[in-house]
């Protein structure tokens, strides 16, 4: 019956890529756990996401892949700079990974194992997902390793402002317990205890200076009223460091799908407002905050320590047919709230082609603004206008 109700919805929707809540907002779903292992959403799909991202495409669906998963992306940047180092073409990501049940009830998962290893050269490769997960019943879960933290809205946008700001990108894990839980149809709740570690899992080294981060509270809500064409969503976290003090976080955050009006328009509408203390301390963020502050202004630097910032994103996408879509990016920031004026914007507009099932294109020109006259223009990347893609391909 699940199948036959997914395969309807299919033939009308697209659906693929590691995080995407438009479509949950399509659905009317507020899991994330819906069509991910990981309860914050993103990374390896359950095999009812999997059968979501085939779209009932025939020859494509294996029972088989349930359990195993491919994902590899290929990302370009052409800034057309000749002192800019990043030029070209590199392979973003190339991720192995499998669920392996330890325990079912039947056809029902009870607890079971979640690996993903990453081969590619752009991010930090290695390990990524690695933990256990406990489903004592159909509306809790319990997931104890590395995983990504349940905070904001989590999407495929790695490049994200409101990510960077925060530190929660695709590629940043952390290492602690997740308690997921579905209060009702309507309403979803996860906490997590982190143990930190700023590379996820991974003892570094610290030092009485620059300290491994040591513990982390997150307490992420969402909600689909009956009333609202999607859900809400608000996320706090709490980060406890031995040199870097106050660091928390607050995220809002929404999607909208129009289709589930009475106008019937074939928009799913994204939205993120984040407030951060501390995440602009370069001990705690480097390489994020890198982005926006050159790594030679030791001076900003300390000035932006202590700030406040807020980040705000928004994403539109309009399907024109389930193979063509057009998509608009809106990024935003002010690292010190206080002056407000003092910000780093970019919009991005483009398209994603779905060539088959599992292989799509993402292309997009960024044109970058910035009133943060400390920064040159062409000193940071988030200063900078870019023709950006990325190819990706999945099993």
């Amino acid at each position: 019956m699940n199948r036959i109700f997914l395969s309807l919805i299919l033939l009308l929707v697209v659906g693929q890529a590691w995080a995407r809540p438009e479509y949950a907002a399509r659905l009317g779903i507020n899991n994330c756990q819906s069509c991910h292992y990981n309860p914050g959403g993103g990374g390896l799909r359950n095999p009812n996401g999997k059968f979501y991202g085939w779209r009932a495409r025939q020859g494509v669906w294996d029972g088989e892949k349930k359990y195993w998963h491919i994902d590899l992306r290929m990302n370009g940047l052409y800034p057309n700079r000749a002192t800019e180092a990043n030029n070209g073409m590199a392979l973003m990501s190339a991720v192995a990974g499998a669920s392996l049940p330890i325990e079912k009830d039947g056809d029902k998962v009870r607890s079971q194992i979640v690996l993903a290893y990453d081969m590619g050269t752009v991010a930090a490769n290695g390990p990524r997902e690695a933990y256990l997960q406990f489903i004592p019943d159909e509306t809790s879960v319990w997931t104890i390793g590395r995983f990504l933290a349940p905070f904001g809205l989590l999407t495929d946008e790695h490049r994200a402002f409101t990510r960077l700001q925060t530190k929660s990108t695709i590629y940043d894990f952390e290492m602690g317990g997740v308690y997921s839980k579905d209060l009702s149809e309507r309403a979803h709740i996860d906490f997590a205890l982190t143990t930190g570690f700023a590379q996820g899992g991974k003892f570094t080294g610290g030092t009485p200076t620059t300290p491994e981060q040591t513990s982390a509270a997150i307490l992420n809500a969402r909600f689909s009223p009956s009333f609202y064409p999607g859900f809400l969503g608000l996320s706090y976290r709490n980060d406890q460091s031995l040199i870097v003090k106050d660091v928390q976080a607050v995220s809002a955050y929404s999607a909208i799908s129009l289709e589930r009006t009475r106008l019937f328009i074939p928009l799913h509408v994204l939205g993120e407002v984040v407030w951060a203390q501390g995440w602009n301390n370069q001990k705690y963020n480097a390489i994020n905050m890198g982005q926006f502050i050159p790594g030679s202004d030791l001076a900003l630097q300390a000035a932006l320590e202590k700030s406040e910032s807020l980040g705000m994103g928004a994403e539109a996408n309009f399907e024109i047919n389930p193979w063509w879509v057009l998509q608009y990016r809106y990024d935003r920031i002010a690292l010190d709230q206080k002056f407000s004026g003092d910000v780093f914007q970019r919009h991005g507009v483009g398209f994603k082609h779905f060539f088959t099932a599992t292989t799509n294109i993402l292309v997009r020109y960024e044109k970058a603004e910035s009133s943060v006259k400390e920064v040159p223009q062409e000193s940071v990347r988030a200063n900078k206008d870019s023709f950006y893609f990325i190819l990706h391909a999945w099993l």
